[in-house]
């Protein structure tokens, strides 16, 4: 008996098997033997195909001087051209943004609904009154604050983004260009909307 296992991005791998059993004696053992190898095919590919992101030196070092306390510092991708650090700062959980050349394009903390401010959720309840609000961010971006919200309205996750005094800067996927524009609002790679 022969299984053969093939990848999209490689060969494939062929396995012969080691039982030679008669009739139908020990189908379940050796039907557990060719999961196990199946599974371990996976894991192996999985682990070797994975991306590995490189971060510039130079994101590395404004990171570290912007933020020289932070813990549990994990590096990602935020657009082709921005990369994302999560990390822990004074117990809590955030992210910042940086480009190649390591200049800072956001942070983001999530801050409880108490803390977002009133003309922010004003507008959110007049504009989207049904919506639940799931999560809200701070989002400091250079030259100006921002308030992303994670809402649920008819059963559909969206984002928002609020400017201070409550003008909507993004609604889902779509500009809106009722109110203030801070000057990152246009064109702006992982950081500004």
């Amino acid at each position: 008996m022969e299984l053969k296992i093939y990848f999209r991005n490689g060969p494939y791998i062929k396995y012969k098997s080691i039982l030679k059993l008669k009739n139908n004696d020990n189908i379940m053992k050796q039907l557990a033997i060719y999961a196990a190898m199946l599974l371990a095919s996976f894991m192996f590919v999985n682990k070797s195909q994975a991306q590995q992101i490189h971060v510039t030196s130079k994101a590395k070092k404004a990171f570290a001087a912007k933020f020289p306390n932070a813990k549990n510092i994990h590096w990602g991708k935020e657009s082709p051209h921005v990369f994302e650090a999560e990390f822990t700062l004074n117990g809590t959980r955030m992210s910042a943004n940086f480009d190649e050349q390591g200049h800072w394009k956001e942070t983001e903390t999530p801050i409880s609904k108490r803390e977002v401010p009133n003309a922010v959720m004003k507008a959110m309840q007049n504009n989207y009154g049904k919506a639940k609000l799931r999560q809200a961010y701070k989002v400091a971006q250079p030259g100006r604050i921002v308030y992303e919200m994670e809402i649920k309205m008819g059963g559909q996750n969206q984002e928002l983004v609020f400017s201070s005094k409550g003008a909507v800067i993004h609604n889902g996927g779509e500009n809106e260009e009722n109110g203030e524009k801070g000057e990152n609002d246009e064109g702006s790679e992982g950081g500004g909307y």
